[in-house]
């Protein structure tokens, strides 16, 4: 089977939807761009979607079909699967609308932080749902103009954990824009991810800091690992076995009754991890930045009230929640001194 007759819709061509549109229709791809922006159409009908690569180099790519929301593709317009890119906050609506416009075996592939999959299928049917993690990052450096920030591959499973023919299809589409992993236990990465982003994203959100910046004292890493592990220990109560992504998901995680000796091994590995990924920014706080809502309530709100269902607290998760929501409505700023205050009420 030509895999290159598949029609794709991808929808919201931000930082992650963006790079994988340029990556797909460089291929030979069918795919079908709504954006959810209108300055963003208008700059990629212009100018075509810019991917910046190594040293200053850029590839343009043009494609044909770019429309702002679904409400403006022509009523037949059918696709074989649906990329959905957005924030999460919008992917439960989005996944619902999108479902008319596919063919009877049409699916969606969740792309969020977080974990939107429940949500999703008391809309839809479970078995038109297919969970994807992207372990990679990449930012919209311009409106139609994009750059990956960090290398990773992406993970892709359905939900009932089997390896089926339209997982194995799809996982040849998505290897043009990075390596691809099956997954039997795709729950397993998505909480995986959720502990990594519940810590660096919501921190960075908090402080406005990079990576850096913000593990660049024991107490401020340590911090870290104790939001990590209450991410952890919500996972176990959901009987959740968490997957490697990059390195073994228990690397930071640091049990209560940890003595010196784990303790400084956890800090040496932070510390490691903090001088990998030094120069990037939290999405989170991207989002802040231009305005808009952040997806925790998908991340550590989630965590919270996962840990709440299994009688277990999961404090500095629900403190991060609090922060963010007041930097939303303008009554805390984004600042350093927000992790500062987290230190000083944990005493570490």
């Amino acid at each position: 089977m030509d895999l290159k007759n598949k029609k794709i819709l991808i929808e919201g061509i931000g930082g992650i939807g963006g790079l994988m549109s340029s990556r797909l229709l460089a291929v030979g791809y069918d795919c079908t761009l709504i954006t959810g922006n209108k300055e963003i159409t208008s700059q990629i009908k212009s100018n075509g979607i810019i991917e910046h690569i190594e040293d200053a180099k850029q590839k343009i790519v043009y494609p044909q079909h770019v429309f702002t929301s679904l409400s403006d593709l022509d009523e037949s317009s059918k696709f074989d699967f649906a990329l959905l890119a957005m924030k999460a906050d919008s992917a439960v609506d989005a996944a619902k609308s999108t479902i008319p416009h596919l063919f009877s075996h049409g699916y969606v592939i969740t792309l969020q932080n977080g974990i939107i999959e429940d949500r999703i299928i008391e809309e839809i049917d479970q078995g038109r749902l297919v969970s994807a993690v992207i372990a990679f990052g990449s930012t919209m450096v311009e409106p139609g103009q994009y750059l990956q920030t960090s290398p990773g591959s992406i993970f892709i499973g359905e939900l009932h954990g089997e390896i089926t023919t339209r997982l194995t299809q799809l996982g040849e589409i998505l290897q043009e824009i990075s390596t691809v992993n099956l997954s039997k236990n795709i729950n397993g990465v998505l909480w995986t991810k959720l502990a990594i982003n519940s810590t660096a994203n919501s921190l960075g959100a908090i402080s406005g800091q990079t990576w850096g910046e913000m593990l660049d004292t024991k107490p401020k890493r340590t911090l870290f690992l104790i939001i990590y592990s209450e991410v952890v220990n919500a996972a176990r109560a959901n009987g959740i076995k968490l997957e490697k992504i990059t390195v073994n998901p228990f690397l930071l995680y640091l049990p209560i009754n940890a003595g010196f000796l784990t303790r400084f091994r956890k800090d040496i590995v932070l510390r490691m991890a903090a001088r990998k990924y030094k120069d990037i920014k939290s999405s989170s706080l991207q989002s802040l930045l231009r305005g808009r809502k952040t997806e925790i309530d998908y991340l550590n709100g989630f965590v919270v009230s996962e840990s709440s269902k299994h009688g277990i607290e999961a404090p500095v998760n629900k403190i991060l929640v609090d922060m963010v929501k007041e930097i939303e409505i303008g009554k805390r700023e984004i600042d350093p001194k927000n992790i500062d205050e987290i230190i000083k009420k944990l005493n570490l």
